[in-house]
């Protein structure tokens, strides 16, 4: 059962209890007590037949099993007010939570109806004792229990319709939001496919080398003629050989693996080391000196790995192509509030004030046509973001840039620990 199906019945074991308490406990109850506490236990009965009996209908079918309970309950509340003094019973009243009860589980229609088979019995009771008593109570009694039903279930209705309404709009920010990420995983997904594209020449020329030493080890092996010494050292050269292509193929498969975020507990100086393996070859070319000041084993934060390289070699790559040849770039660590941030400094020529805060707006770019699809710091910021930390950018025209990168720093762990 839901909530509302729980409140229901509970507020018919609180009129089971109520009305048990008032033949027990009123002094007016008088004669009538034993006619009220056999009513009740009527009441009870029954109310355990629906709920026991029909409880498959509560899923099923709700509107049946609540018409079913009201035609039920309208049943009993007329037996016991002709019981217990008609007219001048206390249990008139109770029509007015009947009619309350079919208005609100129904809305305006029924609810109108139910005021118009209440305010039927009224005048039903009334002309049964010959319209003795207060006539203006009657019309008091009749006139509110005309005005109930409609009112509650006009009242029910609306709410329903904005409820609906509600339920509609957080359906379409729903769609608009999966269609939002899945937009979002494709902008990833094509700049990751750029940056593989920069890099894949770099790999290949790490690959081509230690391969042209281990093939010219393997067919100096072939041919034989060498001294174990010699056999030996060619053995170990071409285990180095296959050790360095494992590292850069294994780098870039790393990079590329495209899978749900899974942030786990990581050590940050091995990830930075793997992004400064995989970016070796750009290195190369522009003769640069990195220094990487995040050991192993010093810094931990908490981040899904893959989406961790891609944001690290986002910014590595910038500074790589912002930086002259011979250039120098430092990649460090520092502790903030519950967190810890991976900075890389470059001594490039620096971003214009005026464009400082508008790099990580996606599209934007410095870059010449070709060599840039101006997504890689917006996709950075993003990854920040979605792992609760942020994206830091300062800057000095001629001075260079430093891009820190903020992440949940593991549970219980510092920088200095």
């Amino acid at each position: 059962m839901d909530t509302r199906d729980r409140t229901l019945a509970g507020l018919r074991g609180v009129a089971l209890l109520a009305g048990v308490a008032w033949a027990l406990l009123s002094p007016s109850a008088g004669g009538m007590r034993a006619v009220t506490l056999e009513a009740f236990a009527v009441f009870g009965s029954y109310s355990l037949v629906i709920y026991l009996g029909f409880f498959r209908l509560i899923r099923r079918a709700p509107g049946t099993f609540y018409g079913l309970a009201a035609a039920a309950d309208l049943v009993f509340t007329l037996a016991l007010i002709a019981l217990t003094g008609g007219a001048a019973s206390h249990f008139v009243r109770a029509l007015y939570v009947w009619v309350a009860m079919l208005a609100f589980l129904f809305g305006l229609k029924l609810g109108t109806v139910g005021s118009l088979v209440a305010f039927a019995s009224f005048l039903a009771f009334y002309a049964r004792a010959g319209f003795a008593g207060d006539l203006w109570l009657l019309i008091v009694q009749a006139g509110g229990v005309l005005m109930h039903g409609p009112l509650i279930g006009f009242l029910t209705d609306r709410e329903r319709a904005r409820a609906e309404q509600l339920q509609r709009a957080g359906d379409r920010l729903a769609e608009a939001n999966q269609r939002l990420v899945e937009e979002q995983a494709k902008l990833v997904q094509a700049e990751k496919l750029s940056s593989i594209g920069l890099l894949a020449s770099g790999v290949a020329h790490e690959i081509n080398n230690p391969l042209a030493g281990a093939m010219g080890c393997f067919k100096a092996l072939r041919e034989g003629n060498l001294s174990p010494e010699r056999r030996e050292e060619y053995h170990e050269a071409i285990r180095d050989g296959l050790e360095r292509i494992r590292v850069a193929v294994q780098g870039l498969l790393d990079f590329s693996r495209q899978r749900p975020p899974m942030p786990a507990d990581l050590d940050a100086g091995e990830v930075v080391g793997g992004c400064l393996r995989l970016l070796q070859p750009l290195q190369r070319k522009k003769d640069l000196q990195v220094e990487n000041r995040v050991a192993p084993g010093h810094v931990q934060v908490r981040a899904d790995r893959t989406q961790l390289m891609q944001a690290l070699v986002n910014v590595l790559m910038n500074a790589i192509q912002a930086v002259p040849a011979k250039g120098h770039i430092v990649v460090s660590a520092r502790q903030g509030e519950a967190r810890v941030g991976l900075s890389v400094a470059d001594d490039g020529a620096g971003i214009p004030k005026e464009n400082l805060s508008r790099v990580t707006d996606p599209f934007f770019t410095t870059k010449p046509p070709g060599e840039g699809t101006g997504l890689g710091l917006a996709i950075t910021l993003g990854i920040a973001k979605a792992h609760g930390g942020d994206l830091t950018i300062a800057s000095e025209p001629g001075k260079g840039t430093e891009v820190t990168l903020w992440l949940p720093q593991q549970k219980e762990r510092r920088l200095d620990a």
